[in-house]
């Protein structure tokens, strides 16, 4: 059991999403018993069984339509016996299995929403790796530097050649979060180009930027994405209105509106829009 937790905890920190597929409830001669578990991902089945055979098999094709529409389910199988109308069993799946039993299996869709991905870790990176350990938040850094993030401890890190390389190497996950704030313009025009140029869509896009360098990467984005590209996820310049100018504020700032935009709450003013209303 050991092993299919550890790899849902893998599956996630890659930024994947995946289906937990559970016994919980069984009748008769059965090959698994309640608790058993299978861990499925787009791929196929990662770790675990629910028995193997048939009902194994019908059991990730549930669990790979279950990827497809995130809402979990609980599903009955008949193991080649027809279950008594007192006994509840109603609406069985036939497995053409000749076990005799019955087996009532929980599909849990999870993923990795709740995943930031920071990009650069220079002053203000490392302070948002500090306060979000704190929240036990799953955190991943990624820079072009390996002194830099030679000097972080706790969360994952990922070493690229290049930011150009964002695209087919750092997995986003759809609904997740990202903090650009690497150590030059260009290579945050090449993060910010990348994470629009993939399938995922986080729910936010923050990036660290005055209000003339915010309005010079819209204008670059624009030509490179169309006037239409979507802007709504994209915060630039990054974090609450909320004062003060340290790292740590900044930080601090910068988590405030991710916990805002997570839990869809109003606030007084975004660093964005702060310039219109001057």
């Amino acid at each position: 059991m050991e092993n299919v937790y550890e790899a849902v905890r893998d599956l996630l920190a890659r930024g994947e999403a995946g289906v937990l597929v559970t016994v919980v409830e069984t009748s008769g001669s059965v090959p698994a018993g309640p608790g058993a578990k299978l861990l499925v991902s787009s791929s196929g089945p990662v770790a675990g069984t629910v028995g193997g055979g048939p009902l194994e098999s019908q059991a990730i094709g549930e669990a790979k339509r279950t990827l497809g529409t995130g809402e979990c389910s609980l599903q009955k199988y008949s193991l080649g016996e027809r279950a008594p109308e007192t006994s509840g069993v109603v609406n069985a799946q036939e497995t053409g299995m000749m076990c005799g039993g019955h087996v009532t299996i929980f599909y849990e869709y999870i993923s990795s929403t709740d995943r930031i991905v920071i990009f650069g870790a220079g002053h203000v990176g490392q302070a948002l790796v500090r306060h979000l350990g704190r929240m036990g938040r799953s955190v991943v850094v990624v820079d072009t530097r390996e002194e830099v993030l030679r000097g972080i401890e706790g969360p994952s890190k990922m070493l690229l050649g290049s930011f150009e390389e964002v695209p087919e190497k750092v997995k986003v996950p759809d609904g997740g979060y990202v903090v650009v704030c690497t150590n030059t313009h260009d290579s945050d025009l090449e993060v910010l180009k990348g994470l629009y140029s993939m399938e995922a869509k986080p729910a936010y896009i923050g990036a660290l930027a005055s209000a003339r360098k915010a309005e010079t990467m819209r204008e670059r984005l624009r030509e490179a994405f169309g006037e239409g590209f979507d802007t709504k996820r994209l915060y630039m310049p990054v974090g609450l209105d909320i004062g003060g100018r340290s790292v740590d504020e900044i930080a601090i700032s910068i988590i405030a509106e991710m916990q805002a935009v997570k839990h869809e709450k109003q606030v007084l003013l975004h660093m964005r829009d702060r310039e219109k209303k001057e």
